[in-house]
């Protein structure tokens, strides 16, 4: 692979899936505004009509995939931890019917059921 291959390649990490809401044109302008050039250059890389690249341009490129991909992992261990959070606060709570409960004072003594209708929505000694 070539420069320009490595540089169409690394545009298309950067925009991401093409969302059931994209036309390739919008894709491509998303692209062009995360990759910092215009939609025109965007498109050449695309399309490989460049035959050359510019080494400033594949550098930073190839450093917003960096930062990129630092994100979503940072983004994966928060979602991680919260899931976690609340895994700890659901089983401290503690369920009724099968529905999580909220408790309804600080020593979780009762908590309120976010059941359906017609639930009795208390219970005692949480």
């Amino acid at each position: 692979m070539n420069a320009a291959d490595d540089l169409r390649d690394m545009l298309i990490r950067l925009g991401g899936p093409l969302q059931h809401t994209d036309t390739k044109e919008s894709w491509l302008r998303r692209v062009a505004r995360l990759a910092g050039m215009s939609e025109r250059q965007a498109r050449k890389y695309y399309y490989r009509e460049a035959k050359r690249v510019d080494a400033d341009t594949y550098l930073r490129i190839q450093q917003q995939i960096v930062e990129l991909e630092r994100t979503i992992a940072n983004r994966k261990d928060t979602l991680n931890a919260l899931e976690t959070l609340l895994r700890t606060r659901t089983d401290q709570v503690g369920t009724f019917s099968g529905q999580p409960c909220i408790p309804r004072d600080e020593g979780g003594s009762a908590c309120v059921a976010q059941g359906g209708a017609g639930a009795d929505t208390t219970k005692q000694g949480q």
